[in-house]
């Protein structure tokens, strides 16, 4: 069984389908009752044990400024291709931090922090944990 160590929040995109509300502030930023759609991921990470968080930036970057001196053990990396590259390209500037790494979008409504249990029997880009088998 793998033991995630970190996690790789993709943040970069512009939130195009969100307009116009994306248009001043990143939609992981936005507000769904009263609380941030990046938060709700951080709390579930930390509720796991999972501490050593990177965010990747892009789209209005400076509106992320002051996060890693609300979260300890949060690092911005900036994705300078953001703007002609799709996400695979936010994954690229993050590359040194995959190894053990839960990686999620940072536009997600976390109400189950199990979700982001840190012990994988496989690894799995973009996937939900389930009690069952799927059909």
């Amino acid at each position: 069984m793998s033991k995630i160590t970190r996690a790789i929040i993709m943040a970069a995109g512009k939130g195009t389908r969100m307009h116009p509300i994306t248009e001043t502030i990143p939609k992981p930023l936005i507000r769904v009752h009263g609380k941030r759609m990046i938060d709700t991921i951080i709390d579930a990470l930390h509720e796991n044990g999972i501490y050593e968080i990177y965010v990747v930036v892009g789209y209005l970057k400076e509106a992320f400024q002051n996060l890693p001196d609300e979260v300890k053990g949060l690092t911005l990396i900036e994705n300078p291709y953001f703007d002609t590259c799709n996400n695979i390209s936010s994954l690229y500037v993050a590359k040194d931090y995959i190894s053990n790494a839960i990686i999620i979008d940072g536009d997600q409504i976390v109400t189950d922090s199990t979700i982001l249990s840190p012990e994988f029997e496989n690894s799995g880009y973009n996937c939900v944990w389930q009690e069952n088998d799927s059909k």
